[in-house]
């Protein structure tokens, strides 16, 4: 049960540790590869680091409590402070979104041509599909949009694990994860903060249309990230751990191997194995956030026919005849 509960959380990496090399993957990986989406939250989560309580255990139990409750001191302040982006973003379809861009994108030579995509809307819809599965073997998709406690990030990621499943003589299945990895883009605060500064306030001055725009963008990015990552080009940096190496967008610089770059963000891979990242980001400066809280350029409208300027006669020399479809 607990290792069902790990990998619909998206959690293969820390329940199968043991698992550090990915097994070999065919391409595509099946011809109707079953696919489960499983939705894990309703709104904006928050991302309390580890750091206090991974400090606190180095001192034995007392220093374990103190740790925890350090932690949990900063996901109460930090669930309390982030009301007000839940607030704008309380009309936003984060997994509907999702859902259509998965469907968009799965379907490829890397990953299937035809994909049986089913969506769980809760983890334990998926914990509970799992104690009898109709396929033995399938890709589970895990999406998150999550703001770190200090408000220096928004972040979406989708969590991705490639699993094989075996009936055992009890009647209940043994799974194991041939290849797991989370596709991730954020979006970091590319200005120091000032002093006194409270950095929700520049994330609330994005206002509803701003956090939309961004975390669609971290939508298409990270499964723009799934179908590359399983095609020839991203195969083949599988075994590429990016040491050493940095990539430079938007003044900061982010370890690991570039993997594409476009105006204002960039991806980067590094790690090998079961054990690497594959990550975009697109700091935020003064002008991308101006340019959020502008509104989106209108689309260009074509004029009426009755308003359309007479195209001048053209001679049989300036426009040849187009030959006619005859369906063939």
């Amino acid at each position: 049960m607990l290792q069902r509960v790990c990998l619909a959380l998206g959690l293969a990496l820390s329940c199968f540790a043991a698992a550090a090399k990915p097994a070999e993957v065919p391409m595509p990986v099946a011809q109707e590869l079953p696919v489960e989406l499983v939705f894990n939250q309703q709104e904006l989560a928050v991302e309390v680091p580890q750091t206090a309580s991974a400090v606190g255990m180095q001192f034995g139990l007392i220093g374990a409590i103190i740790g925890s409750a350090v932690q949990n001191s900063q996901a109460k302040k930090a669930e309390a402070r982030v009301v007000p982006l839940r607030d704008l973003l309380v009309r936003y379809r984060f997994n509907e979104r999702m859902e259509a861009a998965v469907r968009a994108k799965l379907a490829s030579d890397g990953l299937s041509p035809q994909p049986q995509l089913t969506v769980r809307q809760t983890v334990w819809d998926e914990v509970r599909a799992n104690e009898k599965p109709a396929s033995m073997q399938a890709l589970v998709l895990v999406p998150r949009y999550a703001m770190t406690y200090d408000f220096q990030r928004l972040s979406v990621a989708l969590a991705t694990s490639l699993v094989e499943r075996t009936p055992k003589s009890n009647g209940k299945y043994k799974t194991k994860v041939l290849f797991s990895r989370t596709y991730l883009f954020d979006f970091p605060l590319g200005v120091p903060p000032a002093e006194g500064e409270d950095m929700l306030q520049r994330w609330v001055g994005l206002g509803a249309d701003g956090l939309s725009r961004l975390l669609d963008e971290g939508i298409a990015q990270t499964t723009d990230m799934l179908a590359f990552d399983f095609s020839p080009t991203g195969r083949s940096q599988w075994e590429q751990t990016g040491k050493g190496q940095f990539a430079e967008v938007a003044g900061q610089r982010f370890p690991g191997m570039q993997v594409r770059q476009d105006t204002g963000w960039v991806w980067v891979r590094q790690g090998k194995g079961m054990m690497q990242s594959l990550a975009g980001h697109q700091p935020l400066d003064s002008s991308a956030l101006a340019a959020l809280v502008a509104p989106p350029p209108a689309p260009v409208v074509a004029p009426a026919a009755d308003d359309a300027p007479a195209a001048s006669a053209a001679t049989p020399a300036e426009t040849p005849a187009v030959p006619a479809n005859d369906g063939g």
